[in-house]
């Protein structure tokens, strides 16, 4: 729960970073977009989880964005499940894109290690509906998830300028 806690706030400091303006930064070269994301999904169990993201392109309709993110996640069920989560998305075009997530679930001195690739469809890339297909990898893993996951999520950004 600690490692959690200690991600969770990462993420929401995360989302604040700004980069100071170079000669670099004003060709455009180191320009990111940067902001909070508010995600929801569904693994045999209902989840939500909240993240810093930094990326390139939000809203551009005629190049793909792309993004990483660092988020904090809580699966409801009986007793919660934490996850601290890294998520890079690709979006072709802001229309369809690839998703990849390293996951660590957390409950009671247990952790259930997931890789999962997912495939999202999007709007320019200010929101996704995506499904996903995780992959344990550890030896412990949480009956209260599955393998197929399927969820949205909403980006809240700004853009440097």
């Amino acid at each position: 729960m600690k490692k959690s806690a200690i991600l969770f706030a990462l993420a929401l400091l995360l989302s604040p970073i700004s980069i100071a303006q170079t000669p670099e930064t004003e060709k455009g070269l180191m320009n990111w977009d940067r902001g909070t994301s508010i995600e929801t999904y569904f693994q045999n169990n209902f989840a939500l989880g909240l993240g810093g993201i930094v990326g390139k392109n939000f809203g551009d309709k005629m190049k793909a964005n792309y993004s990483m993110g660092i988020y904090g996640d809580l699966v409801f069920v009986d007793r919660p499940i934490y996850a601290p989560r890294l998520k890079f998305t690709w979006n072709y075009l802001g229309i369809f894109g690839l998703n990849l997530n390293f996951a660590n679930y957390y409950r009671q001195n247990k952790n259930d290690l997931r890789f999962t690739p997912e495939i999202n469809f999007s709007v320019y890339g200010i929101a996704n509906l995506y499904v996903g297909y995780s992959i344990p990898l550890g030896s412990h893993n949480f009956s209260e998830l599955n393998e197929f996951k399927i969820g949205l999520n909403i980006n809240i950004t700004s853009t440097e300028k």
